[in-house]
């Protein structure tokens, strides 16, 4: 098989291709794939192999599984909001609808197949042609396209065709109403919506019908504005392909930047919004479709005839219903209030509930009594009241941040996202080592639970400080601890030092102003007191009597403290801190007790 290269035509391409990544295969064998989605809950890629009639779903950590055999000839899919896979089927002619989660969880044909239900079938009383490809609204709607190319039999059900003419159809699974938006087509093939939804793109395939070509049939991708109710209007040819380049158009997608991916019978072609050519995927066989997905939404996954093809991108895909992992508003109810962690568990029909508990915001010190005890330098923690958090079985609409740790972390408002730089690719957990750093990173969400950075990783870090940093703040963080098997990464905002020569010598913390704050790490909590790292030769040791009882709960291994040296002890090599400003410094040496002030 030949080697797939990227052949660029224009210098904006630079935006979307990264200079260090090149396409790599995933799997081969298959006889002709098509249909790729992305499952951002899970991380699973799903796609068809329409002629061997099967469903296949791959992961990066977990490999290729077998999803529904048989899968009814299907051929395009998206994951609706609703938690359902959506599947234009070509032997049944109708669209399809599978909950993921009964499915995964069923150990029983049976129960797999109470899974699975039937969307549409019929349109004015008619079979539909075969359904080819789909995507979801923002608004719930389903828009899919009803070409015949399901008559081949070795593609679909090989009856006669019972429509009038090949639709683009638009769906509401909530009423179950269906009506024809376009008819204009010979053959209408993949669509997309641009990022805002006022375009529509649907590829006219007409042209390649009973494997070869047809002179005279169309063979380009057409834009429709899209009106607030749905009608369509203002058609007119955005891209033309030649017959010898590319010819045919295939599966449609968009990135966030608005450029349209058409996959062709020689790749992937990059296409400006305004119709310009970027850039080619060339693939070693014909490419049927393609979808974004990732931990960033910045991969682009490529079904190529019998083989499977990924390139890391620089920009971000258009999300679907529940492909935009950190600006997709899920609507769900609680269905558990955790008094111990002050938050609650939401139901938003995911294969694990996601938590939620209130920010915590910062706020100045209100007195001088309190700044005399607690350090007027550091900002007191406010949250919500118990009463404020929502009721049982009460309505919540969250964003979530990509899963991590075991947990799905849901948010109130969409979370701040770290501006990509291009060419450098996204961080591996598997690459990550206590003190790699510093990275850039911005504040996703600040609670009792921890604090969530974005530092271009495949996951969110957990800094855990008794400094608030607020939501969208910038900051540079290190690699703490990394936990791989249970998705975990620790980061921190000071530096672990660990050769000793570069540490600071006892006798440094009374030299200079012993009245300075100094951030360390806490090293352990033991039954009495806690040892801190604080870039010294030897470990601070925190009393309980020195302890912030509004950060005692929060003292775990990894946690960033603000400290103040409270004596030093010379002769034993010891140093004692305390989290509360002292006026002066107990210093203890062979010739007695001083105060340095």
């Amino acid at each position: 098989m030949a080697l797939p290269y990227l052949e660029v035509f224009d210098g904006a391409a630079s935006s979307v291709l990264r200079p260090d990544t090149s396409v790599r295969l995933v799997a081969d064998g298959f006889s002709f794939t098509e249909g790729p989605a992305y499952d951002v809950r899970t991380g699973w890629w799903y796609f068809s192999d329409i002629p061997e009639s099967r469903m296949w779903r791959w992961h990066q950590d977990h490999g290729l599984k077998l999803f529904r055999s048989p899968s009814h000839k299907a051929n395009g899919n998206c994951l609706s909001r609703e938690g359902c896979w959506v599947t234009c089927e070509h032997e049944t002619r109708r669209l399809s609808m599978t909950d993921v989660r009964a499915f995964d969880e069923s150990p029983d044909g049976e129960a797999q197949t109470a899974a699975y239900k039937v969307g549409v079938s019929h349109f004015d009383g008619k079979r539909l042609n075969s359904p080819n490809d789909v995507i979801e609204r923002s608004d719930g709607t389903l828009w899919f396209t009803d070409p015949d190319y399901g008559a081949v039999a070795k593609m679909g059900h090989g009856d006669s065709i019972e429509q009038l003419h090949n639709n683009v159809f638009c769906f509401h699974p909530a009423t179950n109403d269906m009506v024809s938006v376009s008819s204009n087509e010979c053959r209408p093939n993949g669509l997309c919506f641009d990022p805002a939804e006022k375009y529509l793109y649907v590829a006219d395939s007409g042209a390649w019908f009973e494997r070869r070509w047809h002179d005279g049939k169309p063979h380009h991708v057409v834009r429709y504005s899209v009106e607030a109710d749905g009608t369509l209007n203002d058609r007119h040819v955005i891209i033309q392909l030649e017959k010898d380049g590319g010819g045919i158009p295939d599966g449609l997608c968009c990135d966030v930047q608005g450029n349209i991916y058409v996959a062709t019978l020689e790749g992937v072609h990059i296409y400006t919004p305004t119709g310009g050519l970027l850039a080619k995927i060339r693939t070693p066989e014909t490419t049927a479709n393609m979808c974004f997905g990732g931990p960033d939404n910045e991969t682009l996954l490529m079904t190529s005839t019998s083989s499977i093809w990924i390139l890391d991108m620089s920009v971000q895909g258009v999300p679907c219903a529940l492909g935009s992992q950190r600006g997709t508003a899920y609507t769900g109810r609680v269905c558990a209030v955790l008094a111990n962690r002050r938050g609650v568990l939401v139901d938003i029909n995911c294969e694990i509930p996601a938590f939620w508990c209130p920010e915590l915001v910062s706020s100045p010190s209100s007195s001088s009594s309190s700044s005399s005890r607690s350090g007027s330098s550091k900002s007191e923690r406010t949250r919500s009241d118990p009463e404020e958090l929502p009721r049982l079985g009460s309505e919540m609409e969250v964003y979530c941040c990509p899963r991590h740790s075991g947990c799905l972390r849901a948010l109130r408002e969409p979370p701040p996202r770290l501006a990509r730089r291009a060419g450098v690719a996204p961080l591996r957990l598997e690459e990550l080592r206590p003190g790699l750093g510093p990275w850039r990173a911005i504040v996703i969400s600040a609670t009792d639970d921890g604090t969530l950075v974005d530092f271009n990783c495949e996951i969110p870090g957990l800094l855990r400080s008794d400094q608030i940093h607020l939501r969208g703040e910038k900051l540079r963080v290190y690699c703490h601890r990394v936990d791989v098997p249970v998705r975990m990464c620790i980061v921190s905002t000071v530096k672990e030092t660990r050769a000793e020569t570069s540490r600071r010598q006892l006798e440094d913390l009374i030299s200079g102003d012993t009245s300075a704050r100094i951030r360390g790490t806490v090293l352990r909590v033991t039954g009495s007191g806690v040892f801190v790292d604080v870039n010294c030769e030897v470990q601070g040791y925190l009393s309980p009597m020195d302890i912030d009882m509004m950060a005692s709960t929060s003292l775990c291994k990894g946690y960033e403290v603000t400290v103040y040296v409270k004596s030093v002890n010379l002769v034993k090599r010891q140093v004692a801190l305390s989290m509360f400003p002292m006026r002066k410094v107990r210093i203890i040496n062979g010739q007695g007790l001083s105060e340095a002030a």
